[in-house]
């Protein structure tokens, strides 16, 4: 059974960080206008900055849960609207208090992401290698089982 539980452990951290990566619109929305990546991978891919993206995905969800949930309201039977931070278009196109939540959510995430010591172009960074690299999607996951396990917190 132990081996069970971890094993739908894993499962479900692997589908949160798979959401993550999707849901971000997210990952690469931090901060309101576009950023350039200025880091090469090698300087990110680091176990400080894999811990530190790590501690900010889990972070970041209770945030993207309730904006999304607060969109999905305003929304009423429409699909709430993809949101991307960093492409500005996704913003203006935004009306009333979803645009507010939009905002919110980007000003937020952007302040989470940097109290972890990362800059918004490091947490797009890793996102992409999390997308692009099943070795670093790998890391990612473990080290987001070890932090949940270190809370106390099991699924």
């Amino acid at each position: 059974m132990p081996q069970q539980t971890s094993k739908h452990w894993l499962n479900h951290w692997i589908a949160i960080s798979a959401a993550i990566a999707v849901s971000c619109g997210l990952l690469s929305s931090c901060g309101g206008k576009k950023q350039e990546p200025s880091t090469d991978s090698s300087s990110v891919l680091n176990p400080e900055k894999i811990s530190a993206y790590a501690q900010s995905i889990l972070s970041l969800e209770p945030q993207r849960i309730s904006s999304y949930e607060k969109m999905k309201v305003e929304s009423k039977d429409e699909a709430p609207p993809k949101v991307v931070c960093d492409r500005e278009d996704t913003i203006k196109r935004l009306r009333g208090n979803i645009k507010k939540i939009a905002v919110n959510y980007c000003n937020e995430s952007k302040k989470i992401v940097e109290s972890y010591q990362l800059t918004v172009a490091e947490f797009n960074m890793i996102t992409q290698q999390v997308n692009e690299n099943a070795d670093v999607k790998k890391l990612v996951v473990e080290q987001l089982v070890a932090l949940q396990k270190s809370q106390g917190s099991t699924p």
